[in-house]
């Protein structure tokens, strides 16, 4: 099979980062066959293919839930992928626990570097781990364990109950999916649990049914201050624990700070959904589609905020339907603090991909003086402020729903319709006049939510 593989350029954060290049990266395209030696590809290749867009790992992972024991053992033996996660992985702890991790993550001489215990090479270990408990390898308590642990650490944390309902079925069915789910509900000690389930339902190929989905440009920035568009994406599924978590089949590579996870929990505390049962996955990927395995810093809080948002539609005749559509060409780069959005950092390097990428921007009202400032020539027009979550989902709607446009007025005409026979088989002026004035208020009402 072939396939095109992008060596990584920047990695994608919500504000600063660590060690980066600058250089533009060549596209290598290689033969994905079965008797291809990875050893004879490069590091950068084989750690693009298994982390980023195409996340090779997961599907290793879950090729080997589908073939049994065997393949599930086999992840664990010496092979070549885990060499390179071991000793090309540019990936950093966030929280190093003890010094002794810094050792291990820094091999001490060349030849120990395919010994280095990275974040990529733990992330791959623990989606292992939940292989092998999956095919009745490793005993379920073991494997959630170092599961959780490395989700903890990485900050791979969900966020909400945390509950499945009372309708999945997925527990009361044999085998060691529904035993290790059972287990996992067990640990309400943990942020991750929710997390854990969602990522076992993938590795056994019962990821939940997608409802809907929204999406929202993000702006992101490097340790050099070049920006990058990034794109939000949420899915609210079905049957899976309640609240917000990472999409296991896109970040489960992902290292991210405190900071970053308290803004989507504080999107998510204010958010109507919280109250209910949905389980909602999220994600971050750059203009290529892979993943951003590396974010710091609140400046998506806001973005969460309004994605959220876009998935619980609350119009009383019309509850399937948005009137407004989010703008595929609008961003939005702002903390949070309860409904105030707040000031971030990065603007110069965000505004100016947002440029690249002819985006209009939403900041918050206490950073809009420093954007306007710091923005490329001609751009500061773009810019729009907004001082609370209900202002930024003002700002970023901008374009009606075709589906509502075509619905309204098909639905106004049935109202019409209704509402003549109705009058018409009746001999009672009041009553015809009620029938009229009702029909006439949901017509009026249908029609204002599109202006």
């Amino acid at each position: 099979m072939m396939y095109t593989v992008a060596r990584p350029g920047p990695i994608s954060r919500g504000l600063s980062v660590g060690e980066l290049e600058r250089e533009t990266m060549p596209v290598v395209t290689i033969d994905q066959s079965d008797n291809v030696n990875i050893n004879h590809i490069p590091d950068y290749v084989v750690l693009n293919e298994l982390t980023g867009a195409e996340q090779g790992w997961m599907a290793r992972c879950r090729s080997a839930v589908t073939e049994g024991a065997v393949a599930a053992r086999a992840l664990f033996e010496p092979r070549p992928e885990t060499a390179v996660l071991a000793r090309a992985s540019l990936a950093r702890w966030k929280h190093l626990d003890s010094e002794d991790d810094l050792l291990t993550e820094e091999a001490e001489s060349p030849d120990q570097q395919d010994k280095r215990i990275t974040a990529d090479l733990s992330a791959a270990r623990a989606l292992g781990k939940l292989a092998c408990a999956l095919t009745g390898v490793s005993e379920i308590g073991s494997a959630t364990t170092h599961f959780l642990d490395h989700a903890e650490r990485s900050s791979l944390c969900s966020t909400g109950t945390q509950l499945l309902p009372t309708s999945a079925r997925l527990t009361s069915e044999p085998g060691e999916l529904a035993s290790l789910v059972l287990h996992l509900l067990d640990r309400g000690n943990s942020p991750a649990r929710g997390f854990a389930i969602l990522t076992a339902l993938e590795l056994a190929g019962h990821r939940p049914a997608t409802l809907r989905t929204a999406e929202v440009n993000v702006l992101l920035v490097d340790a050099y201050g070049v920006g990058q568009v990034g794109l939000l994406r949420l899915a609210q599924v079905q049957g899976g624990p309640s609240g917000l978590h990472p999409d296991p089949a896109r970040m489960s590579f992902l290292q991210a700070d405190a900071e970053f996870h308290t803004s989507l929990t504080n999107a998510w505390k204010i958010s109507r959904l919280s109250a209910t049962d949905a389980c909602v996955l999220w994600s971050v990927t750059d203009d290529r589609g892979s993943p951003a395995n590396n974010i710091n810093g609140k400046s998506l809080g806001a973005a969460f905020a309004v994605a959220i948002d876009d998935l619980t539609p609350d119009e009383r005749w019309f509850p399937r339907f948005r009137t407004r559509r989010l703008d595929p060409a609008c961003a939005i780069t702002a903390g949070l603090d309860g409904v105030t959005l707040t000031k971030v950092g990065g603007y110069t390097g965000k505004l100016q991909a947002a440029q690249r990428h002819s985006l209009r921007v939403v900041v918050a009202g206490a950073g809009f003086d420093d954007a306007t400032r710091t923005a490329p020539p001609h751009f500061a027009d773009s810019i729009a402020v907004a001082r609370t979550v209900e202002e930024a989902i003002a700002h970023t709607r901008t374009r009606v729903s075709y589906t509502l446009w075509v619905s309204v007025p098909a639905a106004m005409v049935v109202l019409a319709l209704i509402g003549t026979a109705l009058t018409g088989r009746s001999n009672r002026p009041r009553t015809r006049r009620s029938v009229r004035n009702f029909v006439l208020a949901l017509v009026r009402q249908a029609s204002a939510r599109i202006r």
